[in-house]
Formats: structure tokens, C-alpha cells, sequence
């Protein structure tokens, strides 16, 4: 896909209020910016690709928000629709569900055509509509083909050139999209990257997630991070962990009295590489590997039904088996 740089147009969306309210709004401003350009221009793109490798669920918030903005600042000229293939997952879901966000008169629908023409007729009080495909890369093995391929060409379809916008998030780039039968789509869509975080967004992000910015608090999330950046990359999945790791060094200071760092750097590596072999790959979840760190001898089994709700007790403890 192409990259997209983009002047500042008189009508740009003012994002400081949105930005103020980040932790990393230094590293993301720049795609929020570009997307907020794009949605102001006149004419706008027929189809955009947010592209978040490593930020899937931040990048539909940006997204989320940054349109919510543009749309309270013109409001009744702008129309924002939400989709997403793990929701509509049949054509009729699909075509009915955007044309009921662009129109609550709207009936249900289930050819292309059909979709069109209505389309076209619900737009008609509105200056620009937007429709968001969030996790677009699940087209390619939902959708049929031939509904996937139509979305980024819908501003051509409709003859509303410059008045229909559709923004894609996803993880993969534009090369990835192909249909099961590796067929790819002719048009490309800008693309507007949304990069990783640099390492001190991320300890900042990390240490307010677990509301303690102390000096112990800066060692334990700069030793976590260095274990796992290289395996964990998306910074709400690096949240998630480290509330884990958190919570049991907190338990671990109590217990010893200690909060000097030669005491916590080793016990802090262990926690991570616990974490890495295990949580990560989802072998064990977040609830049962606390659990088993309260409890170094219960089983897996155990954790596993525990964590489902079952309390159940191990065969290794019953010592015996099923007879």
C-alpha cells in the first residue's frame, strides 16, 4: 500500500484533549494526526489501512476515538459506521448492520446491489460517511470473496467519489490480504502505520497500570520488559503480564522484607521466564499461575480446574487414580 503524508487542512481535528489523556500519546500522534488530515480533506481517500503489528487494540481505540471527535465537530454531516467480520459474519449481518448505523429506517438486506442502492439513498443528508472494518483481516476466511473485495472500491461502487471512506485496522499489511483461494485485491488503500511503542512509553505505561511509579516499581517493569520484549510486543498483552509479575513480587517483598534491588532483579528474571513459558502460550492462565505461585506444588490439572471454577483437588494429592 502506499504511505500517506498529509498538510494540515483549516478544518484538522484538534486532538489535544484526546492526546492529554495518553500515556502514549508522544509515540501515536503522528498516525492520529495523518488519520484526522485524511478525514478532513475534501475529498477524501476511498480506503485506508491502519496498520498496528503490534497494537491491535490500541490502533481500534485511536481509530474509535479519533472518528468520535470528527464526528461531535460536524455533527449532522458526518456519519461513522462500525463493522467487524467476527460480528457480521454473513452478508445479510454485514449489509444490514452498516446500513442501520448510516440510517435507523433501514431494513434488513442481503444482496450487494440492494445494499448500493439503499446506500446511497441513506447518504444523501450527509457530507462524508466513514465505515470502520476493525479486525479486517478476518474478511479473507469470513466474508466471501466477493463481499471483501467490493468494500475498498464502495466509494466507486456508490459514485460517491471523495464522500466514503473506509478505514481498515489490522494487525497484517495489505500484502497479507488474500482470499483463500490467494486471489488479492487490485486497489490499494493508504496506509497509515501505527508504530511500536519505544521502551520508556512503555515502563511509564506499565508502572501506571499498576498505580505505583517508585523506584522499585521502575526496576521490576524494566526488568520485565527486557525479558519479554522480543516474545510479547502488543503493550496491552505486556499490561496484562505484568500485573501478574507484579502482584507476586508484591507478595515476595512482604514476605522477605527486602526491596533492595540485588533481591529483586533475580527473583523479578525467574518470574518473567515463568511467564514466558507458560502464560504466554496460554498453557496456564493468569489466574492459575498466581495460584501456583502461592502454591508451588499444586499440578497443572489442578491450576486449570481451579481457574475454570471448580476447585478441584489433583490426582496427585487424592493419590490415586480414578478407582
Amino acid at each position: 500500500p502506499m504511505s500517506c503524508n498529509c498538510r494540515s487542512g483549516p478544518h484538522a481535528i484538534d486532538h489535544s484533549s484526546l492526546l492529554h489523556t495518553m500515556a502514549t500519546a508522544r509515540a501515536w500522534q503522528a498516525p492520529i494526526e495523518m488519520l484526522g488530515q485524511l478525514l478532513a480533506e475534501q475529498v477524501s481517500p476511498p480506503a485506508v489501512l491502519v496498520h498496528a503489528p503490534n497494537s491491535p487494540r490500541s490502533a481500534k481505540r485511536l481509530v474509535r476515538d479519533t472518528l468520535a471527535a470528527y464526528e461531535a465537530q460536524h455533527h449532522g454531516d458526518v456519519r461513522v459506521s462500525h463493522v467487524s467480520p467476527l460480528v457480521a459474519c454473513t452478508p445479510r449481518l454485514l449489509y444490514t448492520q452498516v446500513l442501520r448505523q448510516l440510517s435507523e429506517e433501514a431494513d434488513s438486506c442481503g444482496d450487494p446491489s440492494t445494499f448500493l442502492r439503499h446506500a446511497r439513498e441513506y447518504m444523501r443528508p450527509y457530507t462524508k460517511w466513514v465505515v470502520v472494518v476493525n479486525d479486517a483481516e478476518r474478511m479473507r476466511d469470513i466474508w466471501p470473496e466477493h463481499v471483501w473485495e467490493m468494500w475498498p472500491l464502495l466509494a466507486e461502487s456508490m459514485a460517491c467519489h471523495g464522500r466514503v471512506m473506509v478505514v481498515y485496522v489490522s494487525p497484517l499489511a495489505w500484502s497479507a490480504f488474500r482470499s483463500t483461494s490467494g486471489r488479492t485485491i487490485s486497489t490499494s488503500p493508504l496506509c497509515i502505520r501505527v508504530p511500536r511503542l519505544p521502551r520508556e512509553d512503555v515502563l511509564q505505561l506499565l508502572m501506571e497500570h499498576v498505580g505505583n511509579d517508585s523506584s522499585t516499581s521502575r526496576i521490576a517493569s524494566q526488568v520485565f520488559y527486557d525479558a519479554v520484549k522480543d516474545t510479547v510486543r502488543d503493550e496491552f498483552e505486556l499490561c496484562v503480564l505484568y500485573t501478574r509479575v507484579w502482584q507476586a513480587l508484591q507478595a515476595a517483598i512482604e514476605e522477605r522484607g527486602s526491596k533492595t534491588t540485588a533481591t529483586l532483579v533475580p527473583y523479578i528474571s525467574e518470574q518473567c521466564r515463568d511467564i514466558l513459558v507458560r502464560v504466554v502460550p496460554r498453557h496456564v492462565g493468569p489466574t492459575a499461575w498466581l495460584l501456583a505461585g502461592a502454591d508451588p506444588h499444586l499440578t497443572r490439572p489442578t491450576i486449570l480446574l481451579e481457574e475454570r471454577g471448580g476447585g478441584a483437588v489433583s490426582l496427585d494429592r487424592r493419590g490415586g487414580g480414578r478407582g
